[in-house]
């Protein structure tokens, strides 16, 4: 059923967001399912974020995204939160929930960073079973996978290469709080703990376009045809990284995926229709083609 007509759209919130897919994803995904909504993305500066997410409470709106650098400070200003969202401390979904028994507006947080980066690795479940995963990477998207990895798939411990490594430390301190399953690495991981790792995740922007020669595991000749190398990266959709990792036989999954995956559980959320995934990736492989 087709959400009241009055809520016409749906915001993204952030800044900067001009350089966002997500308004061609949502916008071609809505208009293929024929729903009369407007995706439309927003900037917003820090200081203006909670009049910003209360606009949301006018009737105006399905819901929002949020993305850098309000993922963590909007939690407090919403009335209620998923599970993951609540480990995670973070937010990139809310949902706009009209209560007519009491004619008032819930804002409902969740966190679909973790389905989007599990729907792609859900096959290889059984080869990280209980084995070693490393992720460089210390910000939102790499809580975000650490979760996943420890919550969904079990692995038997998560290695955090990272630049910064007090923000490595509080996601040790918040997921795995006994330090028993993370573990830090100093930047850049060493050639034991990338030869052990049964996956392999790049969650920092090394590798995007215009500096696509960059990667985060220089030495090549560490990937084999047992590793899965996964990178949220997306544009290009064949980073360096992946290259390397395919030339040597590793199963290699694209950040497109991810983006596609974490937005499709978003659309269901708001408009209880299944996103047209099909019709999202061509029509985001011939805007990548367009506007390198």
């Amino acid at each position: 059923m087709e959400p009241k007509t009055h809520r016409h759209l749906i915001a993204l919130i952030g800044d900067p967001v001009s350089h966002s897919l997500s308004p061609v994803i949502h916008n071609a995904a809505l208009e293929s399912v024929g729903l009369r909504f407007k995706y439309e993305a927003i900037r917003v500066a820090p200081s203006d974020l909670a009049e910003t997410v209360e606009r949301l409470r006018t009737g105006k709106y399905l819901g929002a995204n949020v993305t850098i650098p309000h993922k963590e400070n909007v939690v407090q200003m919403l009335d209620r939160l998923t599970t993951a969202a609540t480990r995670l401390n973070a937010v990139n979904t809310i949902r706009v929930i009209e209560n007519t028994d009491s004619d008032t507006i819930i804002l409902h947080g969740d966190n679909t960073d973790v389905f989007g980066f599990a729907l792609p690795l859900s096959g290889y479940a059984n080869q990280i079973l209980g084995l070693s995963c490393l992720v460089w990477g210390a910000g939102g998207a790499a809580r975000a996978v650490v979760y996943a990895l420890l919550n969904q798939f079990h692995a038997g411990k998560v290695s955090l290469v990272s630049r910064s490594p007090e923000r490595a430390e509080r996601i040790q301190a918040d997921l795995d709080p006994g330090g028993l399953r993370v573990s830090i690495i100093p930047w850049p991981a060493g050639r034991d703990a990338v030869r052990e790792a049964a996956l392999l995740v790049n969650a920092t922007p090394l590798g995007t376009t215009p500096n696509t020669n960059t990667t985060p595991c220089p030495d090549p000749s560490l990937f084999t045809n047992e590793k899965i190398v996964y990178d949220l990266v997306y544009n290009p959709q064949k980073t360096r990284l992946l290259r390397d990792a395919q030339e040597r036989g590793a199963i290699t999954i694209g950040g497109l995926e991810m983006l596609i995956g974490q937005a499709s559980q978003s659309f269901l959320a708001w408009t209880g229709t299944p996103m047209p995934v099909d019709v999202v990736r061509r029509t985001l492989s011939r805007h990548l083609k367009n506007h390198p």
